[in-house]
């Protein structure tokens, strides 16, 4: 089997192109024949202006994007082409040439773009949830994309034309849903259910020690609004454990300004420090106020044995609550997480919850079992797209 995968780096590295990464490296460790076609979002202004200004006139199925899927299938000549994030670069248009070409066709579903032009379903802080697959009236007027209508227009574009391409065409064969929340999810706006399969993340294992080295509270993470960590700071009890947070973003002056005697702020630390800091931990806390498909940071607080806390109400709450029905509370309510992740590092089956969490690692969220699943949903791909062939 031949396998291409296509993504379009951030301008800021994040989840995403780590999970890009890992899974191109799992794969090669199989001996699955991998190529890939790595592209850079801050790479677009060096494309000379006409051809820019053409993808804008055609930015839902432009022949940049094409052309460069082309070129990349007649070089590696690959049965699956596997596609993560796909702007601005490729668009809707370079599935839909990988599919024309006889490949079968996959896109992993990271966010939340294709009903909302965050991808978060957040605005100005506060939830949002005004627009949908095809509706995006809400989202170019208040320019959610960048803060542009302009942009935000094209991008509502593109994402209409990928929804209608999968419920009506089946291009790509599959998505790839992070969680079962996500797949529900797009099921409930009229996503074809047989055609959304789920397939989680995975990290590296943990060490994880005994609960005698463990201290106090953990959140760490990117410090944009829809994170909820600078609220969780502010909330946090003068007479609870110590909070720490790591990270860096937009709110990293109020993270500074919510720091007090127990609640501590490090900044931005490398992966190994960071995961140091997840097994030290006898907490972690998400505050996400987003739908948050699932933090990497969550499952490797798994990894690590440490148990975690988070809202109801997204694909994370729904990972938490396999732990424990006690790790989650209710969406938004931050002295409520405040109090119930004190409440975990103390609590008498702290142990017991800290090997629940290694126990679903290594079934859900560990490297082989993510191997297996890629390798299983590109054999189903290719005899699907093998009977297509045949009709």
């Amino acid at each position: 089997m031949r396998v291409l995968v296509c993504h379009v780096h951030y301008g800021q590295p994040g989840g995403e192109d780590a999970v890009f990464q890992t899974e191109v490296g799992l794969l090669r460790e199989t001996g699955v024949e991998v190529s890939s076609l790595e592209l850079s979002s801050g790479d677009l202004n060096a494309i000379p202006f006409q051809q820019r200004a053409r993808m804008a006139v055609s930015y839902a199925s432009h022949d940049w994007g094409r052309r460069l899927i082309r070129a990349a299938i007649t070089r590696h000549r690959p049965d699956v082409v596997h596609f993560h994030n796909i702007y601005p670069q490729l668009g809707p248009g370079a599935i839909a040439e990988a599919d024309r070409l006889g490949c079968a066709t996959l896109q992993t579903l990271h966010n939340f773009r294709l009903s909302c032009l965050t991808g978060r379903y957040v605005r100005d802080g506060e939830v949002c949830e005004s627009c949908a697959p095809g509706h995006f009236a809400t989202g170019v007027r208040y320019g959610c994309y960048r803060g542009s209508r302009a942009q935000s227009l094209l991008v509502a574009r593109a994402t209409t034309h990928q929804w209608q391409n999968f419920v009506s065409r089946s291009i790509p064969l599959y998505w790839l849903a992070l969680t079962r929340f996500m797949r529900q999810f797009y099921v409930r706006l009229g996503a074809p259910a047989e055609r959304i399969i789920v397939k989680a993340n995975s990290v590296d294992a943990g060490e994880p020690g005994g609960r005698a080295v463990r201290r106090g509270v953990f959140c760490g993470g990117r410090l944009s609004p829809e994170k909820g960590i600078v609220p969780l700071m502010r909330a946090w009890p003068e007479d609870a454990l110590t909070l720490t947070v790591a990270g860096d973003g937009p709110t990293e002056d109020e993270a500074r300004k919510a720091v007090k005697h127990n609640v501590r702020f490090l900044g931005r630390l490398d992966p190994d420090r960071m995961r140091a800091e997840l097994r030290q931990a006898a907490v972690v806390a998400m505050p996400s106020v987003w739908p948050e498909p699932v933090s990497l940071v969550a499952l490797e607080a798994f990894a690590e044995g440490t148990p975690v806390v988070a809202f109801e109400g997204s694909s994370l709450g729904w990972v938490v609550r396999e732990l424990s029905s006690r790790c989650v509370v209710a969406f938004g309510d931050f002295p409520a997480l405040a109090r119930r992740a004190c409440e975990v590092t103390t609590a008498a089956d702290w142990r017991t919850l800290s090997e629940h969490c290694v126990d679903l690692w290594q079934s859900k969220y560990s490297h082989p079992v993510n191997r297996q699943s890629l390798l299983g949903i590109y054999e189903t791909a290719l005899a699907l797209k093998r009977s297509q062939a045949r009709l």
